[in-house]
């Protein structure tokens, strides 16, 4: 007795139906948001909120908010903030050519107050 299963194809398969849905390119740079100092603050209604998590996929993350977690998308914010105090925009955190092919890595960046600083 044959106990193998195959799968039978009897024709084109649409999208979406009797398989998985191709997988997506991440939207963030993981990379890059795991090489900034830990914990990430995040600058939401005016006040900075720890950053539970990122999902790097969706954009999707949780900010932990008075001691309950609250779901944000990153486009809804402008700034983040790392251990270290450096601020980054939230387009930085995006995987697009456009923002990390020219950005300077986190540690070579210039902090507030550095000698030579003008500002």
């Amino acid at each position: 007795m044959n106990t193998t299963k195959q799968a039978a194809v009897a024709g084109p398969v649409e999208r979406g139906v009797g398989r998985l849905e191709p997988e997506r390119a991440d939207l963030l740079d993981m990379d890059y948001i795991n090489s900034l100092p830990q914990p990430l603050w995040a600058n939401h209604l005016r006040a900075w909120w720890p950053v539970h998590d990122i999902d790097v996929k969706t954009g999707m993350l949780r900010i932990d908010a008075c001691g309950l977690l609250d779901v944000l998308h990153i486009g809804g914010l402008l700034k983040f903030r790392d251990d270290s105090g450096t601020e980054h925009h939230a387009d930085d955190f995006y995987a697009e050519s456009e923002s990390w092919v020219n950005r300077e890595p986190p540690n070579v960046r210039a902090k507030p107050g550095a000698v030579g600083d003008s500002a």
